[in-house]
């Protein structure tokens, strides 16, 4: 994941698509405590680390209601058999 250069970029290592969900899920809470409202939306990717792929997507964006950040929908995961084979 790339965090821009702000933040420094670690790797995070997961091992079921339920534990990627919850990840995606909690880092991308965790940002959006902190993130400036002056965007529309903000999205966290995470990729294989082997292969190098897309393997999860969450996006946020500000609500119209609330004016805070709120998931656009849940957490998109693929976990086939290349991210099987890596885990």
């Amino acid at each position: 994941m790339s965090a821009g250069r702000d933040y420094p970029t670690e790797d995070e290592y997961v091992y079921s698509s339920d534990e990627l969900t919850r990840a995606l899920y909690v880092y991308s809470a965790t940002i959006a405590r902190f993130m400036a409202l002056d965007k529309v939306s903000f999205r966290l990717v995470a990729h294989s680390l082997t292969v190098g792929g897309v393997v999860g997507i969450h996006e946020w964006r500000v609500s119209a209601e609330t004016g805070k950040w709120v998931p656009a929908d849940a957490p998109w995961v693929i976990w086939d058999k290349w991210v099987q084979l890596a885990a």
